[in-house]
């Protein structure tokens, strides 16, 4: 039986949801940024909120052809092209070129939309290519991030450069899902965005497609499960960015997000506290609102934009491609999903999509079963998948590995800990996570 993709209509929808947020993100914090008193961790610099306007344009410009979308992100573009040359903007990149060149992203990016700044040009130039322009040091992805808006900007970067800086980054290596942080994750979703310019080129990548694929989807359970949308959002992007058919997973995670977005109005991120917005009223609570909300409607945005580039939509049934093998039956007696949201969608489908969705659902057991700490439901799980002679998954082969080190922990004894010692310190979930 023949399935669709997804509607292209819709798809145009949802990116133009996006453009208006990102129309009043820009009248709103273009200028000032945005401080919330009671509450610094949400507040935000106004070269971010410019920064990530400019990258939704530039992932929204390959589907401008279609005026409906064409005319938002002229008029967007227009709108931001001087808070993303302001003085201050200047004077900083020349007092420290070592952020000259992440200072320049949105002035490159509305240069090559045709809003072109000459004299911001060279002045930007001149500190990008100070020495001390690379005094800094920076994570691989930051460095790709250099590489990525160096190149657009017409400079050359050695293909040396980006293969040394992606050996190094996330993309290399199959990431640790179940006792990694989100850092890991954020850090794969913008390597990937930069090595590929946004889906416009996957000819050079540290590892072959399938295999980052099979580490975006892997990821993609932990966050689906978490109802991080936001980090799931961008693992999606892999799909479209690497021109590859979006899997029965992918497909399905699309649809969750899709039935969250229509039922909240905007993909809801996790910095938004409903407490303290029913306690606002008139303009705190709408600046609230957008600054607490706009990064994950931008990142649904991108997503949608990138998947109306020809043949890199996701299917509108995610039993179109059954791309792992069929979870035996003893089991899918020991998925046991929670997630309102995942379960909410479950109830959406076919028989035929259960069972191609089954193996990532047994991904998102396994990862509520992590978070939870339920570590005897997921002995049990992973007996069932050894005695069955599946395969398994990436995340049930970590989890595997995970209670083998905790039962080496548990089999050796140590001194407990002494009364008033310090307590020990907590774990990688615990890290801080840039919002962007």
């Amino acid at each position: 039986m023949p399935y669709a993709d997804w509607p292209r209509p819709d798809l145009t929808d949802r990116l133009l949801r996006a453009l208006a947020v990102a129309g009043k993100v820009v009248e709103a914090f273009a200028s000032s940024g945005y401080d919330e008193p009671d509450e610094a961790e949400v507040g935000f610099p106004a070269d971010k909120a410019v920064a990530e306007t400019a990258m939704l344009l530039h992932a929204a410009a390959p589907a401008a052809a279609d005026p409906r979308i064409g005319a938002p992100v002229a008029a967007i573009a227009a709108a931001l092209a001087g808070a993303a040359r302001t003085e201050v903007v200047l004077l900083r990149a020349a007092l420290h070129p070592s952020i000259a060149e992440g200072l320049s992203v949105p002035h490159v990016l509305l240069s090559r939309l045709g809003y072109p700044d000459p004299a911001a040009d060279i002045i930007l130039a001149a500190c990008a290519a100070a020495p001390a322009a690379m005094a800094r040091e920076l994570p691989p992805y930051g460095t790709l991030e250099k590489l990525w808006i160096r190149e657009l900007w017409g400079r050359p970067v050695p293909a040396s450069a980006w293969h040394q800086t992606m050996g190094a980054s996330g993309l290399a290596t199959t990431p640790d899902a179940v006792g990694g942080t989100r850092e890991d994750s954020y850090a794969f979703t913008h390597a990937l965005m930069y090595v590929t310019d946004f889906g416009s080129r996957a000819d050079r990548l540290p590892r072959p497609a399938p295999a980052l694929l099979g580490d975006a989807r892997t990821l993609l359970a932990v966050c689906v499960d978490s109802g991080d949308y936001d980090l799931a959002g961008e693992l999606l992007m892999a799909w479209p960015f690497l021109g590859a058919p979006w899997s029965a997973a992918a497909s399905f995670a699309f649809g969750v997000l899709a039935m969250v977005e229509d039922r909240a109005g905007l993909l809801p991120g996790g910095t938004t506290n409903a407490e303290r917005l029913r306690g606002m009223d008139g303009e705190r609570r709408r600046r609230y609102a957008l600054g607490t909300a706009y990064h994950t409607a931008y990142v649904m945005g991108m997503l949608c934009a990138v998947s109306l580039r020809p043949g890199r939509a996701p299917s509108a049934s995610p039993g179109r491609v059954a791309d792992e093998e069929p979870v035996p039956v003893g089991v899918v007696r020991h998925i046991m999903v929670d997630q309102p949201d995942v379960v909410a969608a479950l109830a959406r489908l076919s028989e035929q999509e259960l069972e191609a969705v089954a193996p990532f659902l047994l991904d998102v057991t396994v990862a509520q079963a992590i978070r939870t700490q339920a570590y005897g439901r997921l002995a049990d799980l992973l007996r069932a998948v050894s005695a069955s002679g599946w395969p398994g998954t990436e995340l049930t082969r970590q989890a595997a590995a995970l209670l083998g080190r905790v039962a080496l922990v548990a089999a050796t004894p140590r001194q407990p800990i002494a009364e008033g010692a310090a307590a020990p310190v907590e774990g990688p979930a615990a890290a801080p996570v840039p919002a962007t």
